[in-house]
């Protein structure tokens, strides 16, 4: 069955009841309004409203449907003081499967800002984590993210009482949450402890002004001996037309009482360079671009893998051809198999290729003096190797441990194929240490 949206609306429609308005004259037509003095009371609505069709079905099933729906009821009591009320309408799947919308309530809450950067909230108002991780990523309008999915965060928002703070280009939320989610009920005497820290470390006028990275760590409980301690990683770089994010999770989660349960995620980093810098081939300045690419990726507590892309190149500022460049992906995985036992494979290809060298501002073929005396031309070159490296450890206690590894070395003619492969070199190697301990 293949689903396919022939519509998705979103609908907003703000407006707001205060105190008479007094004619004015306009200095000019782009004026912006004065804001009204407290109190205002604002309403605003937020839906989104999606047409299904299964166009590859014979019954040809096609539906109207809202996904998610807001009303929101605001009110600035003084400059400082606010509250907010806000019921969600959302589809929900009851006992028998029959799927239906259900209203409950989102918000509310009363925010009393104590200073310029520092406020307090009190009520059922948002958590440190989910609402700050929408406001990044618009994913959610689509479905719930990572930590949402996976029951770790029970909701964007919870009944208790937290204090934000920003400071320049820095802010920190931390909060005393019931842990049930979406204002349920208290089921027991625990608690969660959410906290969030964003930092902005560039400035705002640099290119990397709108990066930003986010650490989240949640300390709570289902019951006794039941954890759930969430902490999450993110960096973020956003501009009008791109955002990106890449987060790293782990949790310790038990709702039943059998065992905890450890849950791992997956981190993406990236980097790159593009600027002009020396090149030593033909010792002239040359344009160059830098590409760095990994994933740090664990999918159980005893295994980790770690895939890496590094590419490299210069080119000449003259004309704009290839001096040099080089392809480098790795990939490093971990096993531990036991306590005493563990298992790890290195394998990296190394690709390169060096065009004939010229002299920089004469442009004519440079030699090279061959060590005996006589010289000849440095024509084009490539390199092609994979090496492959192998280790066992064995530690059936401390101070005792046996290594036993093994590496080799291959090349080929043409890069990435695999096909015609030559051993260049290879080897084993045994380590074994004892501990003798002398009464």
């Amino acid at each position: 069955m293949k689903n396919v949206n022939r519509l998705c609306l979103t609908s907003i429609v703000l407006f707001s009841l205060c105190g008479p308005a007094r004619a004015q004259a306009p200095e000019t037509a782009a004026a912006t309004p004065p804001t009204p003095a407290a109190p205002v009371v604002t309403f605003g609505v937020v839906s989104f409203l999606q047409y299904s069709a299964e166009l590859h079905e014979q019954n040809g099933y096609n539906a109207f449907d809202v996904t998610r729906g807001y009303f929101n009821v605001k009110a600035r009591l003084t400059d400082r003081v606010s509250v907010r009320f806000t019921p969600d309408v959302r589809p929900t799947t009851d006992a028998s499967l029959d799927r239906n919308l259900a209203l409950r309530l989102e918000y509310a809450s009363l925010d009393a800002q104590v200073t310029d950067g520092v406020s307090i909230m009190f009520g059922l108002h948002e958590t440190p984590w989910l609402t700050f991780e929408e406001s990044l990523n618009r994913y959610r309008v689509l479905g719930p993210f990572f930590a949402e999915r996976l029951g770790l965060i029970p909701g964007p928002t919870d009944l208790g009482a937290s204090v934000r703070a920003t400071r320049g280009r820095t802010e920190v939320h931390v909060g005393m949450y019931n842990g049930e989610g979406y204002g349920r009920a208290e089921a027991d005497k625990y608690k969660s402890l959410d906290g969030r820290v964003t930092l902005r470390p560039f400035s705002q006028d640099s290119a990397a002004g709108n990066v930003s990275i986010s650490g989240f760590y949640q300390y709570g409980w289902y019951a006794k001996d039941r954890p759930r301690n969430v902490a999450i990683v993110m960096g973020s770089y956003e501009v009008p037309h791109v955002v990106a994010t890449a987060q790293y999770l782990s949790a310790t989660d038990n709702p039943f009482v059998a065992r905890d349960v450890e849950r791992r995620g997956l981190s993406f980093f990236g980097g790159g360079y593009a600027g002009t810098a020396p090149e030593f081939y033909e010792t002239a300045l040359a344009t160059r671009y830098d590409l760095s690419l990994g994933a740090d990726w664990r999918p159980t507590s005893r295994i980790r893998v770690q895939p890496t892309f590094t590419m490299n190149r210069f080119f000449r500022s003259a004309d704009g051809t290839t001096i040099v460049g080089s392809d480098i992906p790795r990939l490093k995985v971990e096993y531990q198999v036991t306590r005493a036992i563990f298992v790890r494979y290195v394998g990296q290809y190394d690709a390169e290729k060096r065009d004939a060298l010229r002299a920089p501002v004469s442009g004519l073929p440079i030699a090279v003096d061959q060590g005996n005396g006589k010289f000849a031309l440095a024509g084009a070159a490539r390199s092609n190797t994979f090496r492959n490296d192998w280790l066992f450890s064995f530690q059936p206690s401390p101070g005792t441990t046996f290594f036993a590894g093994y590496g080799a070395t291959l090349t080929e003619d043409d890069a990435f194929r695999l096909e015609s492969v030559q051993r260049a070199n290879d080897g084993f190697f045994l380590k074994l240490s004892w501990l003798f301990r002398l009464r």
